[in-house]
């Protein structure tokens, strides 16, 4: 009767998980959500329309340009299977319920290992989870970007680490633990190893929590002089990366484009970061983002002034709070970069949430009332500020026959996925800040505009192009057919043709 009684129990509590972020995932996700049918999402919308072109046999870098990894284009494609992808009803939005589910699964596992057995463990993890989902829902921006699709795998090597922890006894300090003790699986190596590849063919940066984590095992394996050990992880962990590259390496090999993904994926994201590191924002938005990781921090120091000795798993948790806080830091440009902080916030959570009840209680019940109000603003704005897509009459206005002939200079890129364009250039998208970055590609899109000559260039109507070059091209030799929104649309002029 008791098996049957905690079989059903497991099943509610999971039942409620599923339930309860999918909720979640239809309020806050709304680039893919087929409920808030007008708003594509600005990055995502190029994403998506990345993911289409390989169906259509497009090679990324190449034939269609964007510098974040070739894994994340390769989910854009699985999500547009379907073949609804000038539409929102595609398989992506319940691929990020399924993401989501995946991220808390592995929490939620990180938490079994160390709370098993005590009383209320599950109703402590849904308040945990509560308190920590703000984090996600104030910084998706509008979702389907490189973080949130990057969750799954910090929260599997957090879980990993956990489970590193409890079976070494460095879960709590112990003076008598030897050297033998603190050896780490190589099955958790490889697993770290495939995490950590996946994440660094979407976007490096995201990979922070991964390599803090690894960052302090390697140097316990080296202070208590495990060398086999070490080389053993070292091993097997490039070979779990070997298991993403390889395929990946493969099918760029065969398109001749090896060397095209690897220098916009590696080498233009360090300019990137170089030249849109740093944002400006106001001390309420510096609480938005970086709140969840001092907090994280604060709990730690709680926990310590009544039990200050330190054990392995508080040195992985310290680093990992602290080296997303540094990286994060160095590039906090746009807020969705935060989105990783919310598996770091919940594990945090878990491991010292509970010490000291009355405090904690005050610091996290202060914190969730004062995200509460920008988790109103999300919704407000999801729900009654994208009553209209960005290109409500261009389709009525622009030939079927002509729509391959166009280009969308700094306009929204869902103009792919709203009207099914076809650009003549690689360079489809961003071009303002791509050019600044990378002058160069400046010159082949020029040669693109005039051996090509577009039918079509959308623009921004309120601005001038920065490039003058491009801006000449349009004043000579286009004129204005129509404006929808804020953006033109110029006809190429029949004595140009």
């Amino acid at each position: 009767m008791e098996k049957v009684l905690k079989k059903y129990q497991n099943l509610f509590f999971y039942s409620f998980i599923i339930l309860f972020l999918t909720v979640f995932m239809f309020l806050f996700v709304s680039a893919t959500n087929p409920i808030l049918y007008n708003h594509y999402g600005y990055d995502s919308a190029y994403y998506r329309y990345i993911g289409a072109s390989i169906l259509k046999g497009k090679t990324p870098y190449v034939d269609v340009w964007e510098s974040k990894g070739p894994f994340f284009y390769f989910i854009q494609a699985a999500g547009a299977l379907n073949g609804t992808l000038n539409r929102k009803i595609s398989l992506i939005f319940p691929m990020q319920i399924l993401a989501m589910l995946i991220t808390v699964f592995f929490l939620e596992r990180a938490d079994f290992l160390m709370n098993a057995g005590k009383r209320y463990r599950k109703i402590r993890f849904l308040v945990l989870l509560v308190c920590s989902l703000p984090v996600y829902a104030v910084t998706i921006q509008g979702g389907n970007l490189t973080e949130d699709w990057s969750l799954p795998m910090i929260s599997c090597s957090l879980y990993f680490f956990m489970k590193y922890a409890v079976k070494t006894g460095c879960i709590s300090y112990s003076p008598k633990v030897s050297s033998q003790d603190v050896r780490h699986p190589r099955s958790y190596a490889f697993n770290h190893g495939i995490c950590f590849s996946m994440i660094a063919f979407i976007r490096i940066n995201n990979s922070v929590s991964i390599c803090a984590g690894l960052l302090v095992i390697g140097l316990i394996l080296i202070i208590n002089r495990q060398w086999k050990n070490l080389i053993e992880n070292v091993l097997f962990g490039l070979l779990g990366m070997l298991v993403v590259t390889l395929p990946l390496f493969i099918w760029y090999f065969s398109k001749n484009a090896l060397n095209e993904m690897l220098y916009a994926t590696f080498l233009h994201g360090l300019k990137y970061t170089k030249i849109m590191a740093h944002g400006s924002f106001s001390s309420e938005e510096f609480f938005i983002r970086y709140l969840p990781l001092i907090i994280g921090v604060l709990l730690f120091f709680i926990e310590k002034i009544n039990k200050w000795r330190i054990s392995y798993l508080d040195i992985i948790v310290l680093v990992i709070l602290c080296a997303n806080f540094v990286m994060l830091n160095i590039q906090n440009f746009l807020r969705h970069y935060f989105i990783i902080v919310f598996p770091v916030f919940l594990f945090a959570l878990i491991v010292y949430a509970g010490k000291s009840f009355v405090t904690e209680f005050i610091i996290l019940s202060t914190y969730f009332a004062y995200m509460l109000y920008y988790c109103n603003d999300v919704l407000y704005w999801n729900f009654t500020g994208n009553k209209y897509p960005t290109f409500p009459t261009a389709n009525m206005f622009v030939p079927k026959a002509e729509r391959n002939s166009m280009i969308a200079i700094d306009a929204s890129p869902e103009i792919y996925l709203n009207m099914n364009m076809e650009p003549i250039s690689r360079f489809a998208a961003f071009q303002a800040g791509l050019f600044e970055i990378e002058p160069e590609f400046k010159e082949e899109f020029l040669v693109d505009l005039k051996t090509k000559n577009p039918k079509w260039i959308v623009k921004t109507c309120d601005r001038k192009i920065p490039q003058a070059e491009i801006q000449t091209i349009i004043d000579e030799n286009y004129s204005l057919r129509f404006m929808d929104t804020y953006y033109c649309f110029y006809r190429l002029d029949e004595t140009m043709q």
